[in-house]
């Protein structure tokens, strides 16, 4: 019984320690970063001077600087701000590659990324009312789709009690993020880099991604068509838009899947608001490739370089 025992211990502190060896291969071999975000009183931030490797639907690297910002052609005179989700984060590509380094460089602007992945429309708000002090810019560019109206699904952001007037708008931004003893484990353990492979099977176990992985080329993937859930509480978007109306410098940009349904577009109308329509230039492209294709894990998901290709140089002539 002694010998069963010891050799249980054996294995268990051999895979600990063979464990370690491979976690500190995977970050110092740049394979998948640990956690690369923060969350504080003002939202989700990345990482400070942190390089962050990504591998999803494709490959990404990404730099961010002293105040956990990623930064394309730094120093101009003239600086841009960009709000949005995961398709502005745009970990699946290189830092070199995203849309927005090719775009600072075609208009000699610096343009800061303030996008994070799971955003919705109220979120990129109130990073606005934060920024637009914090990070002063001569463009404040939101990217928006549908789902963004939605609040179903994001359950650490931001929560807007419904109001009346838009001096309540301001006031009424509340961050209800609660550090709780299970989060405060959670990112220690995610600072692993084995932990977060995990976490990223998982998910993808989750979305039904398991044939798709297994069979890879083999596997012959339809593209997906995104259903978007009805508008939540429109009169408190509307208020929403109506008090960013106010604002100067803002541009907007409608980067859905799916053309912009015109009960959205309805609300934009009456508040004033103008729309650059991505969605729209995007399918009157029609590219050989899709661009949410990702060849290298045969998946549709968010832009891939040539999609950012392309948007860098529509961007480039619209704004």
């Amino acid at each position: 019984m002694r010998r069963v025992i010891k050799h249980i211990l054996i294995y268990l502190v051999s895979a600990l320690l063979a464990s370690i060896v491979i976690d500190v291969v995977f970050q110092q071999s740049k394979i998948i970063s640990g956690l690369h975000a923060v969350i504080n009183k003002n939202g989700t931030f990345f990482r400070p001077n942190t390089h962050t490797y990504f591998f999803n639907e494709g490959v990404g690297i990404q730099y961010t600087n002293t105040e956990g910002l990623v930064v394309y052609n730094p120093d101009k005179r003239e600086t841009w701000n960009l709000y949005g989700d995961s398709f502005i984060e745009a970990l699946q590509i290189f830092q070199r590659h995203h849309f927005a380094q090719t775009l600072a460089e075609n208009k000699d602007v610096t343009i800061r990324n303030l996008g994070q992945s799971s955003m919705n429309f109220e979120s990129m708000y109130a990073r606005y009312f934060y920024a637009k002090e914090k990070y002063p810019a001569n463009k404040h560019i939101f990217f928006i789709s549908s789902d963004d109206f939605d609040t179903d699904d994001i359950g650490h952001f931001l929560a807007l009690p419904e109001f009346d007037s838009l001096n309540q708008v301001i006031e009424n931004v509340a961050f209800t993020y609660q550090e709780t003893i299970q989060r405060r484990i959670e990112r220690r353990f995610y600072n692993s880099s084995l932990l977060m492979l995990a976490k990223s099977d998982l998910r993808q176990v989750k979305n039904g991604q398991t044939l798709p992985i297994l069979f890879d080329k083999l596997y012959f993937r339809f593209p997906e068509k995104q259903r978007y859930p009805d508008l939540v509480q429109p009169k408190r978007v509307f208020n929403l838009l109506q008090r960013l109306s106010q604002e100067p410098n803002i541009v907007w940009i409608y980067r859905g899947k799916e053309p912009m349904s015109s009960r959205y577009r309805d609300l934009f109308k009456i508040a004033g608001i103008s729309v650059i329509d991505l969605q729209k230039a995007i399918e009157h492209q029609k590219p050989s490739v899709s661009y949410y294709y990702h060849k290298v894990t045969n998946t549709f998901g968010h832009w891939n370089r040539e999609g950012h290709t392309y948007i860098a140089e529509f961007l480039a002539n619209e704004l």
